[in-house]
């Protein structure tokens, strides 16, 4: 469908083709938190590349179910601009990959079994999660002097591994919560492909 939009007309070469990128939304990201800070390059008038790296911590959620939340992030994303006549808006179709690395500890109800007889109890365990993921995003922006608004959304697909440890008991069973729970499904343990969806804002500065 996007294949319709794209034309060989000429664009004007960017003066400006560096930017410094932040990601704000990334700092209370409720399930994979961080400050993230980026490098993209312009570069044949319609293609750019960018690197991104994100030092993950929850520090500004301090009411988040997990703590001690540790790692980094790793973003290379492959953009395509498509053409545009326009000097304060664009659209873009791009390609990434991202790695996460991240430990931390979650508060996880446990049984000893799965006997009705068997109380519930809270654990504060340790929780490894390791994933490596790719996209294809649709991205817009909105241009202002040298400031640069993106925003994108996508989806794909990634290999996730979630461990857990530091349990009372290794061998109890995990209770899955009545209510649908974001940070549950994320930090069960789990071992394989998993769908992946992203979507965020970006503010840049160009030089």
């Amino acid at each position: 469908m996007l294949s319709g939009l794209v034309t060989f007309a000429q664009v004007k070469t960017d003066s400006y083709p560096n930017q410094i990128i932040v990601t704000p939304l990334r700092i209370v990201d409720p399930i994979n938190p961080g400050f993230e800070l980026g490098y993209q390059r312009s570069y044949h008038n319609n293609f750019a590349t960018l690197v991104a790296v994100a030092r993950m911590s929850n520090a500004l959620l301090p009411k988040s179910d997990f703590t001690d939340y540790k790692g980094w992030r790793l973003d290379l994303e492959q953009k395509y601009f498509l053409p545009t006549k326009r000097s304060s808006f664009r659209m873009y179709i791009a390609a990434n990959m991202v790695y996460l690395k991240a430990d931390y500890k979650a508060n996880m109800v446990f049984a000893a079994d799965t006997s009705a007889s068997s109380p519930a109890y809270n654990d504060n365990v340790d929780i490894h999660k390791r994933f490596i993921a790719g996209n294809l995003k649709y991205g817009v922006q909105l241009l202002a002097r040298r400031f640069v608004f993106d925003f994108y959304a996508g989806f794909g697909g990634e290999l996730r591994k979630v461990t857990q440890s530091g349990l009372v008991d290794p061998n109890a069973i995990l209770i899955e919560p009545r209510e649908l729970n974001l940070n549950f499904e994320f930090n069960k343990p789990f071992n394989g492909p998993a769908p992946s969806i992203t979507m965020n804002a970006r503010i840049a500065y160009k030089f």
